[in-house]
């Protein structure tokens, strides 16, 4: 994998990376069939699948080169930032944008101009520096396995942006409903040029190489041409142990930035300094699976808070127990609980989303089911307006309905809400909806499934203050604690 110290890598040599979904267990992840990349960070235009023929489409469609649904992909992100101060992104240099310029012309006429083409305005300069990072393949990588190998080059040196530490790779992964899944941070690699310092006289202008090496103590630095991107989060598990950092702890981007009042979902924290002994906490309430993926990055889960609105992050130093914070970690809590249940009814009824519920009436009036219909046209009208007590009575209404037409079966209503893990149980009890409760309870297959933060519908009855949902819960052989 890619060294945790002295990484180095050439603007000229892919990296060749492997990345792994897993789960926090460490088991393989396989839920999807495809992997897509940004289609400007790809090299070639030929990896684009969007430039295709019609014809060239639909027979990757046979053959499986691209989804059969885009519900089937996971879209990858990834951007370059200085690891010596996380909140600088890397874009490539006026310079560097000559000279891979120039390298693609060298693949179709050996006499590459000198400079770029006239015709190059300001917006196309703009997408060319988002271009730090390109990835030799195909924009839509077979994932059915839970791994893809991407060959990687970073397009820019580090010396051009005064960096001494090394540059980092921040990927992130999302579904198709934009929802994140996982994040992960590389350990810094040097992009450097030193290769051709023995050609060049003793007595050049340009800054001293020694002044951007990382050398160890042997006197070499490892090239991090084989890289293995894995994570328990998502993406990267096996680069061995977290940096243990000496240096102070400051903390510095966030992402996301916000997020629900009922926790669940996973965020990233960069800075400095970071090492295993550290706890993080969201205003009062301390983040559950945290994990320091190295010292200028660690991952949580987002705890549950009884009120929106934002709060300040912290870290603890379980060791020395100092707490650390800056006033730029703030994360903005949002009360959307109610939009979540909502969208998570849908699902569970056969919709994806709130706009394929509101063109999606065909299905049900094939049935001839006028009354199913109705309800449903009254539960999207509720849930514009967010009234909680309409929300919670047609959603009611409408399971009833769909399970005694046939419409629905009873295991759908044990289906998990794919971000956050959670039932319609969790939901219901965290809003304090006693008759949804009472309602669905008698169809779960399991009352005490746990979502990612290892709560249980009996844990937001609590933080919702409802005794009778927990006496509810109880009577069902609901566990206490």
């Amino acid at each position: 994998g890619i060294p945790s110290e002295n990484a180095k890598s050439r603007v000229e040599t892919q990296i060749k990376a492997k990345l792994v979904l897993t789960t926090m267990d460490g088991e393989r992840v396989n839920c999807w069939s495809h992997l897509q990349l940004p289609e400007l960070l790809v090299a070639r235009d030929k990896y684009r699948h969007r430039l295709q023929s019609r014809q060239q489409q639909q027979q990757a469609l046979v053959d499986g080169s691209l989804p059969s649904s885009p519900c089937h992909a996971v879209r990858l992100e990834a951007t370059i930032k200085c690891s010596s101060d996380p909140t600088r992104p890397v874009e490539t240099c006026h310079g560097c944008i000559n000279r891979e310029y120039k390298r693609s012309l060298r693949r179709k006429d050996t006499r590459a101009p000198s400079t770029m083409e006239a015709d190059w305005d300001e917006a196309r300069i703009a997408l060319e520096k988002k271009r730090i990072v390109i990835f030799n393949c195909s924009d839509m990588m077979d994932f059915s396995k839970g791994e893809a190998s991407l060959p990687t080059r970073i397009t820019c040196y580090c010396r051009h942006h005064m960096e001494k530490t090394g540059f980092c790779i921040y990927l992130s992964l999302y579904d198709c409903n934009n929802q994140l899944l996982a994040t992960h941070v590389t350990p810094p690699i040097m992009i450097t040029d030193d290769h051709k310092s023995k050609f060049k006289s003793d007595r050049t202008k340009t800054r001293a190489k020694h002044e951007y090496d990382r050398m160890g103590t042997s006197g070499s630095a490892a090239y991090a041409n084989h890289a293995f991107f894995g994570d328990p989060t998502g993406i990267m598990s096996q680069l061995g142990s977290p940096v243990m950092a000496s240096e102070p702890v400051q903390i510095g981007q966030l992402l996301p930035k916000q997020g629900p009042v009922a926790g669940g979902i996973r965020v990233m924290i960069t800075g400095r300094g970071f090492h295993n002994n550290m706890e993080v906490y969201f205003g009062d309430m301390r983040a559950g699976h945290t994990r320091v993926d190295s010292s200028t990055a660690i991952t949580c889960m987002l705890p549950v808070s009884k009120t929106s609105g934002p709060v300040t992050l912290r870290i603890l130093d379980t060791a020395t127990r100092t707490m650390h914070d800056a006033s730029s970690a703030v994360f903005v809590y949002e009360e959307d609980t109610d939009q979540a249940l909502l969208e998570f009814a849908l699902h569970i009824i056969g919709f994806k989303s709130l706009s394929e519920a509101e063109q999606g009436f065909s299905a049900i009036q094939k049935r001839s089911e006028p009354e199913v219909e109705k309800t449903l046209r009254s539960l999207l009208a509720a849930g514009s307006e967010r009234n909680l007590v309409q929300i919670e009575q047609l959603i009611m209404t409408i399971l009833q309905q769909m399970l005694s037409c046939g419409l629905l079966g009873v295991q759908s209503l044990s289906l998990k809400h794919e971000a956050s893990n959670r039932t319609i149980l969790h939901f219901a009890a965290f809003l304090g909806m006693w008759g949804l409760v009472s309602t669905v309870l008698p169809h779960m297959s399991a009352v005490d499934e746990v979502d990612n933060n290892d709560m249980t519908a009996m844990h937001f009855a609590c933080i919702a203050g409802r005794a009778d949902i927990l006496e509810l819960l109880l009577s069902v052989g609901a566990l206490s604690s």
